[in-house]
């Protein structure tokens, strides 16, 4: 991603219908504003311990992000679409994009991904990409007066290769 891709994934992460779906630092589940998202954007720019994408087709239509901190072997990533855009093939071309660069160009031998409890288009697409949950964060925050649990997945090495394999 590039500096000048900023206000446009801003904008698309500031859709309200993408509170708590925005992934890392800024995925609390309420409204954020355009101008603290390019700020949050503008930082993550200058981590050296991820990578961000602009997803694109005939013009910015989202964000895929990989995070490593401290261990570059089990990065987190996580794609958002902005909603007008949603359901056209982006997020799942994105994401496996995403799985190749960090398999063939980082140590990472498994992937994660998080997805809160209450997202069933985020649980669907987790299950449509084949991810493999693995267990459940118990009471990662607060939505709409109720505690939810966050869904973590993983995709590995070997199922990427089949996938690469098989032509998908």
């Amino acid at each position: 991603m590039e500096p000048e891709d900023v206000p446009a994934v801003a904008g698309i992460l500031a859709d309200p219908s993408l509170a708590g779906r925005r992934g890392f630092d800024i995925s609390r589940p309420v409204p954020r504003s355009v101008d603290s998202i390019v700020r949050w954007l503008n930082r993550a720019l200058e981590e050296e311990d991820g990578a961000m994408w602009a997803v694109e087709s005939g013009g910015v239509v989202g964000l895929a992000r990989a995070s490593w901190g401290w261990d570059a072997a089990s990065p987190w990533v996580h794609v958002v679409i902005d909603p007008r855009h949603q359901r056209h093939g982006h997020a799942t071309r994105a994401f496996h994009l995403m799985l190749d660069h960090l398999f063939l160009y980082t140590p990472a031998h498994i992937v994660q991904a998080g997805v809160p409890g209450w997202d069933e288009e985020g649980l669907a697409f987790m299950a449509h990409l084949s991810g493999r949950e693995v267990g459940r964060m118990r009471r990662v925050g607060i939505r709409e007066g109720a505690y939810f649990d966050e869904v973590d997945f993983v995709f590995t090495r070997d199922d990427c290769e089949v996938r690469r394999g098989a032509g998908g």
